[in-house]
């Protein structure tokens, strides 16, 4: 599905090879987890799936934290929102907001999975995505 919506974005040109292949890795990593966790309790070992996805999340937010700020303006990866789709500037600011965002997020992420923190997880995905669409709708705002 990821190389299908890639290869069918209008401004395919924009995305660079490294990030549809850090987004195409994320798939066979997320699998080999899901089956080291399922043989794992096949086996008789208590195996804490809900801690070590959150764990694999933290660290997918935070390599993508380094993607977000390269990413160009496209359909298929980034933060896709009318106003960051129409103005290249809001994309690129919006983008570096969230790429620190999601670095710092990704490392928080990370701890609080490997310390059954889960509470402070649901509300680090909240911000994640809240804090970079209000800000720029805000710089939306303001340019209009």
């Amino acid at each position: 599905i990821c190389i299908i919506a890639t290869n069918a974005d209008p401004r395919k040109k924009n995305i660079d090879n490294k990030v549809i292949s850090v987004v195409i890795g994320i798939i066979p990593i997320c699998s080999l987890i899901c089956g080291v966790c399922i043989y794992g309790n096949a086996l008789g070992y208590r195996v804490n799936v809900e801690n070590i996805m959150f764990v694999f999340v933290g660290v997918v937010i935070f390599v993508l934290g380094f993607i977000l700020p390269k990413c160009k303006q496209n359909y298929t990866v980034g933060i896709k929102l009318p106003w960051t789709l129409h103005d290249e500037e809001n994309w690129d600011k919006t983008h570096k907001l969230a790429g620190k965002l999601w670095i710092i997020s990704g490392i928080v992420m990370t701890i609080a999975g490997l310390l059954d923190f889960t509470i402070l997880f649901m509300i680090i995905i909240f911000a994640i995505v809240i804090i970079p669409t209000v800000y720029s709708y805000l710089l939306y705002k303001s340019k209009k």
